[in-house]
């Protein structure tokens, strides 16, 4: 064994060291060695040898993959502590692929996150609604549309639907729509219907009305949907008789609010008529509906808010719910505000109206709200349910306080876990008997 000056493996020359050969590769020759370039050379014979001979090639390296591999070669990557002992680098195509799985493990943690996020906001949601639903325990809301197809059936009895699942409330879901109410029937009661089905219709409420001496009584006429919605249908028109006038509707307006907290009022398309102007003195909030697969009923979105601003409604107006249906996936419901204003047919702003202060929010578009069809509210999607939560919300936030000298629920019931607590706690003043 032969004596030459060569590199030791943990640092500079250092002299005359003793020289022992590499072992060789089970399959390779042991009198045939590799250069650094990858050509087979003869070992025998004495060479002097760099800090890169110390090291074998790594032929055919594995792509390292997710978990415990990937991060063994990120680590050995990064931490060399020896410099004879360079680790090798990873190729083009192995650092795409360990790309890859890290952005894929992103996606992976940044969706669970996602997840966890939403089922928090959704908890929220049911919190604020039923805590405002103690706060204002009443709320006459009247949804509006000029325009059929304007999703404003719709609106109003999924709303009321939901309404009444989250809080629990007496909810009445009311069409003053003649014309063409279809309310009823969208919420699977209608004076057609038999049994459990059948329900009261307008001009049969006038009648009974009177006769009516609480709510579970009105129950019995306006059959209760699965969720406890009370339903009054709408009649058809046959004659000038059935015809409502402004002191009809006034009556209809005051057995809902008697016997439900929550009147949800499906309007007529006529919002010029004695009804409809009765409709919108007794309501406390607006809601007004458009849908996107419809152009006429976004451009006639502003011509329906100016017409009840002009008929002295302003207020409640500016302060009311816009409710835009049908937002696909992608879209943004802020592209729609310029139907706040009037539009012509290219949808461009050619005049502008007064500023609106209220909620403007979106529906998703849903493959399981199909129109002029029965609503199945376990059948929609669970954005979409929420998004009918938020409408919600934003109508209780915007409704009046029935009576502010009275208190609300949430006060009356802090003032009996008071007087609980108090009828609980032991008289300090009473003297203790030592024995």
């Amino acid at each position: 064994m032969g004596k030459e000056q060569v590199y030791a493996p943990a640092g500079p020359p250092v002299g005359t060291v003793e020289v022992h050969q590499r072992p060789a590769a089970p399959d390779r020759d042991p009198h045939v060695g590799v250069s650094p370039s990858g050509q087979p050379n003869d070992t025998s014979a004495s060479q002097v040898q760099t800090p890169e001979d110390t090291v074998a090639p790594l032929e055919e390296r594995p792509v390292p993959l997710s978990g415990g591999r990937a991060v063994w070669y990120e680590v050995m990557k990064t931490i060399t502590f020896n410099p004879n002992r360079p680790w090798p680098k990873l190729n083009k195509e192995e650092q795409r692929i360990l790309q890859e799985q890290r952005d894929e493990e992103q996606r992976r943690i940044q969706a669970k996150i996602d997840k966890e996020n939403r089922v928090i906001r959704n908890a929220q949601r049911f919190i604020a609604l039923r805590v405002l639903s103690d706060e204002k325990p009443s709320a006459t809301v009247a949804f509006w549309g000029l325009k059929g197809d304007s999703a404003t059936t719709t609106t109003c009895a999924i709303s009321a639907d939901v309404m009444s699942e989250v809080t629990c409330a007496d909810v009445s879901a009311v069409d003053l729509n003649p014309a063409s109410g279809t309310l009823g029937e969208r919420l699977g009661k209608s004076n057609v219907e038999v049994g459990v089905n059948n329900t009261v219709t307008i001009r049969e409420l006038l009648y009974i009305g009177p006769r009516i001496k609480n709510r579970k009584h009105f129950a019995h006429y306006a059959r209760p949907t699965e969720n406890g919605v009370f339903v009054v249908s709408a009649d058809n028109i046959v004659d000038r008789t059935s015809h409502l006038n402004s002191d009809d509707a006034a009556s209809i307006l005051k057995i809902a609010e008697d016997n439900s907290s929550y009147p949800y009022i499906d309007t007529p398309n006529d919002i010029t008529t004695p009804v409809s102007q009765e409709i919108a003195s007794k309501a406390g909030v607006y809601v007004f509906t458009a849908f996107t697969g419809e152009p006429d009923s976004l451009r006639q979105l502003s011509k329906t808010m100016e017409t009840l601003r002009r008929h002295g409604h302003q207020d409640k107006v500016d302060n009311g719910v816009v409710v835009i249906s049908g937002i696909q996936e992608g879209e943004n419901v802020d592209d729609y505000r310029r139907f706040l204003h009037i539009v012509n047919i290219d949808n461009k702003i050619v005049q502008r109206l007064a500023e609106f202060k209220g909620h403007f929010l979106g529906i998703p578009f849903d493959h399981a709200i199909k129109p002029a069809a029965k609503i199945q509210l376990k059948a929609i999607q669970q954005d979409t349910y929420y998004a009918y939560v938020d409408v919600n919300i934003a109508i209780l936030e915007l409704a009046p306080v029935p009576n502010p000298e009275l208190p609300s629920l949430k006060e009356l019931r802090n003032q009996l876990e008071e007087q609980k607590k108090g009828a609980k706690a032991p008289d300090q003043s009473a003297p203790v008997d030592a024995h």
